[in-house]
C-alpha cells in the first residue's frame, strides 16, 4: 500500500508541503487528491464536496484541481499563449475572455512578452512558468505541485522557490506541494507534512519540525543533526532533563513532545549551529575543518564522542588544535524513538 491511514487538512489559501524520501507515498497521496490514482478506502473532501468516499470517485475534471508536474509538458508545437489557453478553450469560453485571462496570467508569471514563442524556444525556468500559468488560468480551487523544480539547476531552483511562493500568495490559491528537498519545503511552506513508508510522521510548522522533531526519523531527515544515544540521569520538571552522553559529557535538554515517556536510554538531538566556541564549556580536539563559505563545519572530539559544529568562517580554526565549546541547553532536544 502506497499510503496508509494518511490524514490531513489544508486551510483555504494555505501552502503546505508533503515532504519525505523517494517512495514514502507523498506523490501517491497527491495523485489520489487529483483523481489520477484510485483510493482503496477513506474519504477526500475539496471544499464542501466529497470527491472520494466508499467506492465513489468524482472524475478528475470535475474536482476543480490543477496539477503542475515534474516534467512541465509544455507542448512544443503550440505557442506559449496557446499552451496557457488550452484549458480555457476546452470549456468553450468566449475568445475575448480567454484573451483577457491568458494575458493577465502571463503577466503574473513574468512572461507577458513571450506569448508568441514556442516551447522549444524557452529555458527550463520559463517552461516551468508556462506550466504554472496553464495550471492557474482556469482558476482551480486547489493547486497541486509534484516536484516542479527538481529539473532546474541549483541556482535557478532557489530563485524559482521564491517566485512560485510569491505567485501563490498573490493568487491566494490553496496549494499542496510535493518535494523531497527539505530546504524547498522549509522555505515555501506554511506547514510541512513529513512522511515515511506511507504514513505521516509529523505535521507542523517548518520551525517546529526543525527544532522539535517528533522522532528519530524526523530528527535525521530534516536538517543536519548530531544524533547521540545517551542516558537520562535526572528530571527537573516541565519537560527538562539532565542527560549523559558517551564519554561522560553531561548536558541539560528538553523533550520534543509533551506525551513523551522518559526512559533510561534517550536519543539526543543537537543541531550543529548550536555548538559554539566559548571561553567556558567542554574541552575538545578539532579533527577536521571543512570550509563552506559563510560557515565552516568543524568536527570535534570530546572523549569517545564526535560532534559536528557549524561555526562562522570569520573565526580561524585548524585541525589538531584544542578548543572549548558550549551547547545552549535550550537547543538540546530529547527525541522519542517512535
Amino acid at each position: 500500500m502506497a499510503v496508509d491511514h494518511v490524514s490531513f487538512s489544508v486551510a483555504e489559501g494555505e501552502f503546505i508541503s508533503l515532504l519525505g524520501p523517494s517512495g514514502c507515498g507523498k506523490t501517491s497521496a497527491l495523485r489520489c487528491i487529483a483523481g489520477l490514482e484510485s483510493a482503496v478506502s477513506g474519504t477526500i473532501h475539496i471544499g464542501d464536496d466529497c470527491v472520494v468516499s466508499d467506492g465513489f470517485e468524482m472524475p478528475p475534471e470535475l474536482r476543480g484541481v490543477n496539477m503542475v508536474f515534474q516534467s512541465y509538458a509544455v507542448w512544443p508545437h503550440m505557442s506559449v499563449f496557446d499552451n496557457v489557453a488550452y484549458g480555457l478553450k476546452t470549456k468553450n469560453i468566449a475568445t475575448s475572455e480567454i484573451e483577457r485571462r491568458v494575458t493577465e496570467v502571463l503577466r503574473l508569471v513574468g512572461l507577458e512578452n513571450y506569448g508568441k514563442r514556442y516551447g522549444t524556444e524557452l529555458s527550463g525556468g520559463q517552461q516551468q512558468r508556462v506550466a504554472v500559468a496553464r495550471a492557474v488560468v482556469t482558476e482551480p480551487r486547489l493547486l497541486l505541485f509534484d516536484e516542479p523544480l527538481s529539473n532546474l539547476d541549483a541556482g535557478l531552483r532557489e530563485r524559482m522557490r521564491f517566485e512560485l511562493l510569491a505567485l501563490q500568495r498573490r493568487l491566494g490559491r490553496t496549494s499542496i506541494y510535493v518535494t523531497h528537498d527539505q530546504a524547498e519545503a522549509m522555505v515555501m511552506s506554511d506547514r510541512i507534512i513529513l512522511m515515511s513508508e506511507g504514513r505521516v510522521v509529523q505535521e507542523s510548522s517548518p520551525r517546529e519540525l526543525y527544532e522539535r522533531p517528533a522522532n528519530r526519523f524526523a530528527a535525521g531527515f530534516v536538517g543536519n543533526a548530531n544524533l547521540v544515544d545517551g542516558e537520562l540521569i535526572a528530571s527537573h520538571g516541565q519537560g527538562r532533563y539532565s542527560v549523559r552522553l558517551p564519554g561522560g559529557l553531561e548536558l541539560q535538554g528538553y523533550t520534543s513532545r509533551a506525551d513523551w515517556e522518559p526512559k533510561p536510554s534517550v536519543l539526543i538531538c543537537i543541531r550543529p549551529e548550536n555548538i559554539r566556541p566559548a571561553a567556558e564549556g567542554f574541552n575538545t580536539t578539532v579533527n577536521r575543518v571543512s570550509y563552506l563559505g559563510p560557515i565552516q563545519t568543524v568536527e570535534v572530539q570530546t572523549g569517545a564522542l564526535t560532534l559536528r559544529a557549524d561555526v562562522s568562517s570569520n573565526q580561524i580554526i585548524e585541525a589538531g588544535t584544542s578548543m572549548t565549546f558550549h551547547i545552549d541547553p535550550s537547543a538540546v532536544v530529547l527525541v522519542p524513538e517512535n
